[in-house]
C-alpha cells in the first residue's frame, strides 16, 4: 500500500521535508542561541530563572532556521521558539513563542 512503512520497534520516525529535525541534546551553539534571547524571555514571560540552561533542541530549515529548545530555567521548563534569519540579513536571532512544558525531564537522555 502506497504511503505506509514497516516501522520496527525502536526505529525513529523519518524526518518530513521542511518539518522540523528529531530532538538532539544541545549543544554550546545552542545555548548560545539561548542566552541571546534569555533578555526577551525574562521580560515576556515574567518568570524567575535560577539558572538557564538548553536541555535539547529540533531545527527547521526555511529562510533561515526556526529552532524549538527546551530550556530549564531552575524549578520549571519552557520550550522556546527562535528564529535565526539568514546571515545576510544582519538581523539577530528573535524569541518568537514560549511556552512552559510540564516536566523539564530532558527526552534525550531519558
Amino acid at each position: 500500500m502506497a504511503g505506509t512503512t514497516n516501522k520496527q520497534a525502536g526505529e525513529v520516525a523519518p524526518v518530513l521535508i521542511g518539518g522540523f529535525s528529531h530532538e538532539q541534546p544541545a549543544t554550546e551553539e545552542i545555548q548560545a542561541l539561548v542566552d541571546s534571547v534569555k533578555c526577551d524571555f525574562l521580560k515576556q514571560s515574567g518568570a524567575n530563572a535560577t539558572k538557564f540552561v538548553a536541555l535539547s533542541y529540533q531545527s527547521q530549515v526555511v529562510a533561515g532556521t526556526n529552532y524549538r529548545i527546551k530550556v530549564d530555567i531552575g524549578g520549571d521548563c519552557y520550550l522556546l521558539e527562535i528564529f535565526c534569519p539568514l546571515p545576510h540579513t544582519r538581523n539577530k536571532p528573535e524569541l518568537t513563542r514560549y511556552e512552559k512544558e510540564e516536566t523539564c525531564k530532558d527526552v534525550c537522555h531519558s
